[in-house]
């Protein structure tokens, strides 16, 4: 039962909501698409969705993606 109840601990820590927690955030454009890199933010002044533990909210794209 111990072995179990560290593999259920690993994967409870490994969840989104727990890397949320940890004070990350997703961020998706309007089609859904989750940014993983500037170069996929879009245009500057283009909204995104932001998720983060306790709920979304929107941000605009503020400069080109260039790293």
């Amino acid at each position: 039962d111990s072995e179990l109840a560290h593999t259920l601990a690993r994967v409870v820590s490994l969840s989104p909501a727990a890397t949320l927690e940890r004070g990350y955030a997703v961020l998706q454009r309007p089609d859904g698409h989750v940014v993983r890199s500037p170069d996929e933010a879009g245009a500057p002044g283009e909204p995104l969705r932001a998720r983060v533990s306790e709920g979304e909210f929107t941000v605009r794209v503020d400069r080109d993606g260039d790293g």
